[in-house]
């Protein structure tokens, strides 16, 4: 089991593993990703995300999809979502043990994620996310006064590379120019 601290001289003190707070949320919910935020990230932030995606043998658009939920939810949240679905997915195995297989449906064709490349120094991403983390996300970057995309990029800036960066990141470039912003506003929806 990973340790939350590298340095750890010893492990938990307590053995429940049951949810500290009761979940209000529908995991249900968050099964499908049918909507979209398009999202212009700088290339130390995508360095950043394609380490996170091969440490965790995962994608990049499951990595930001749940670094996004840890932001909105929290981390006790996420832990729990995650949980769920291990549950889900064994009852789904031994559901599948028990009863005789019928013949596998043909997939339905979904739009992937597609990942466009601007640039040395950007990307633009088209992520696709549960309609109700992206309703979270938009509320949230509406009362900070932000755009979707800058409101995601600071969010990174600061989960993936600290409080201490996204400060000296912000004195750097002051304030974004009106016509980026309505650039990237342009190509949110």
């Amino acid at each position: 089991m990973n340790k939350m601290w590298p340095f750890a001289k010893r492990g938990s003190r307590t053995s429940t593993t049951e949810s500290a707070l009761p979940s209000q949320l529908g995991y249900a919910q968050f099964e499908k990703n049918d909507v979209w935020i398009k999202i212009w990230l700088p290339e130390k932030l995508t360095q950043v995300l394609d380490r996170m995606s091969a440490a965790h043998d995962a994608s990049r658009p499951d990595v930001l999809r749940a670094l996004l939920f840890e932001h909105v939810y929290g981390r006790q949240e996420l832990e729990a979502l995650i949980a769920w679905k291990q549950c889900r997915d064994e009852e789904a195995a031994a559901s599948m043990l028990r009863e005789p297989q019928a013949p596998y449906p043909a997939l339905e064709g979904k739009r992937s994620v597609s990942i466009d490349l601007f640039g040395k120094a950007t990307e633009d991403i088209k992520l696709f996310l549960p309609r109700r983390l992206k309703a979270e996300i938009v509320a949230l970057a509406k009362k900070d006064g932000l755009g979707v995309s800058d409101y995601v990029r600071k969010t990174l800036v600061r989960m993936l590379l600290g409080e201490m960066v996204h400060q000296q990141w912000q004195t750097a470039i002051g304030n974004v120019s009106a016509d980026v912003r309505q650039a990237e506003a342009e190509e949110e929806v």
